[in-house]
């Protein structure tokens, strides 16, 4: 399907299928237990604070997305599982 001489790097294939496992049981598991909290709280104060909560979560998503963002210069790079207290390949000193 693509060009001719590609290779599949199944790796990649392997975590992509890896993470779309991963992902509907815990959007599943997200949701519950957002549900849960709002009803523990009750009426439009447990909506709002789900709500500010979620806003919170993503902003620190988004915050540590930009530790080493992905662009048009590193999309197709290798990449290795980051290890605690090692800087990645490739980072500034």
């Amino acid at each position: 399907m693509g060009r001719p001489g590609a290779t599949v790097r199944w790796a990649v294939a392997g975590r992509m299928v890896t993470a779309w496992l991963i992902t509907l049981p815990a959007a599943a598991v997200a949701g519950a237990l957002m549900w849960t909290v709002a009803d523990l709280i009750g009426g439009t104060a447990g909506a709002v604070t789900i709500f500010l909560v979620l806003l919170a979560l993503s902003a620190l998503m988004w915050l540590r997305s930009r530790r080493a963002p992905v662009d048009h210069t590193n999309v197709n790079d290798e990449w290795d599982a980051p290890v605690p207290g090692r800087e990645p390949a490739g980072a500034a000193s």
